[in-house]
């Protein structure tokens, strides 16, 4: 793939940098409302993975998306450490051990990174406690057993071995659920792990990113490991730009990257679909949840990807080789302006609308079946990290 240059970056940096201290309003702002969304779930509740008209309904830890709500808990004890958000941590972290230990009964898909990166792994990170990290690891070995050998790759949903739509698919989200597969390697010293999330990239990335930088949202192989077809599950259609799909890889390679260094081509690759996504990006800076269109006037936004970007950028100019000087500045401040846009914009609510449970207000989960122009549990979390990110570079990072 030819490099994709990043055209009219000028648009991308209207605004100067966040200071220290309006990062900090908003830690405190947020702080706020996920005490008001405690007192309504309490310690060992969830949240839904999306609003419906703004409020969050009430969850069993039966989701793919409960691990966001963990993690938000997380991150406010690292931000003020409080005993509270702390005790509610270690709740959790029992009950994803129950989840765990249900195996694929517990686990029904691939996305037990997005669980337990941010329950039983920042857990561990936070506290240092080796229950925790056997949690992580129990659901880690539940993961493993969804790669299949003689394709090469992670079955994203569906019984292993069943015919049908899922047999043999991937998905460009696994990009998020792979540094669990490397962390768990390393932690224990077993390779198996680290193996099987290299083959699974190794195998994905030729099928699942375009030349032109954009993504596929799935893919499907044969038997033996031989590309079939992509397709799709939220985007417009099997060929179309779904733009979270895009923001799994800006954010997702980088973080493989940390593990996986001998891959030295993943964070040009990252860059590149990171310039394919900006130079998509309609006036407003705020994407659409899918870049198939012509004209982008009266398509729904998906704000809750934004966050999810801005954080790649964040952590692929960590590795300042890949960039000259000028450009790391410049991406940092493009990140800095797309939580900048968000916030002007009214994309982001308050504490002082308590008649909305969410942060990051106009998100999709799905336009064909619910979420739509209402908070997600991974924008809202997400937010919250770039938050914690940008007022301390050296914050724990969980995946």
């Amino acid at each position: 793939m030819e490099n994709i240059e990043l055209k009219n970056k000028e648009r991308l940096m209207k605004y100067e940098k966040l200071s220290k201290e309006e990062i900090k309003f908003y830690l405190n702002d947020v702080k706020v409302k996920v005490d008001r969304l405690i007192e309504k779930v309490g310690n060992t509740g969830f949240l839904h993975t999306n609003s419906r008209n703004g409020i969050y309904p009430k969850a069993l830890n039966n989701q793919w998306t409960n691990g966001f709500w963990t993690g938000i808990i997380w991150q406010m004890y690292l931000y003020t450490k409080d005993e509270k958000y702390f005790n509610i941590g270690k709740a959790h972290t029992k009950m994803f051990d129950n989840r765990a230990s249900k195996g694929h009964d517990g686990l029904t898909n691939h996305d037990v990174g997005f669980l337990y990166s941010l329950s039983a792994v920042a857990d561990y990170k936070i506290t240092g406690d080796k229950y925790a990290l056997d949690v992580a690891l129990k659901a880690t070995k539940v993961l493993s057993e969804r790669f299949l050998p003689n394709v090469g790759v992670i079955q994203a949903w569906g019984k292993i071995g069943e015919d049908g739509e899922n047999k043999n698919r991937v998905i460009i989200d696994t990009n998020m659920n792979l540094p669990i597969l490397y962390f768990i390697a390393n932690e224990i010293n077993d390779s198996k792990y680290s193996d099987i999330a290299t083959s699974h990239l190794n195998k994905t990335i030729p099928c699942l990113i375009r030349d032109d930088g954009t993504t596929y949202h799935t893919f499907h192989y044969d038997d033996n490991g031989n590309p079939l077809r992509p397709s799709t599950h939220q985007g417009k259609n099997d060929y179309s730009i779904w733009t979270r799909g895009l923001s799994w890889g800006i954010y997702g390679y980088p973080l493989i990257y940390k593990y996986n260094q001998e891959r030295k081509d993943l964070i040009p690759l990252a860059k590149n679909i990171l310039n394919a996504f900006l130079n998509r990006l309609p006036d407003d800076l705020v994407c659409p949840w899918d870049y198939d269109y012509e004209c982008y006037d009266g398509v729904l936004k998906d704000a809750g990807t934004m966050p999810i970007v801005a954080l790649g950028i964040l952590e692929m100019i960590k590795y300042k080789d890949f960039f000259t000087e000028d450009e790391i500045k410049d991406y940092e401040l493009i990140a800095h302006n797309i939580l900048k846009v968000l916030i002007k914009n009214n994309y982001i609510a308050f504490e002082n609308a308590p008649w909305e449970d969410g942060f990051v207000r106009h998100s999709v989960k799905s336009v064909y079946n619910e979420g739509i122009n209402e908070f997600c549990l991974w924008g809202d979390y997400y937010y919250i990290e770039l938050l914690m990110k940008l007022y301390n570079d050296k914050t724990i990072q969980f995946w």
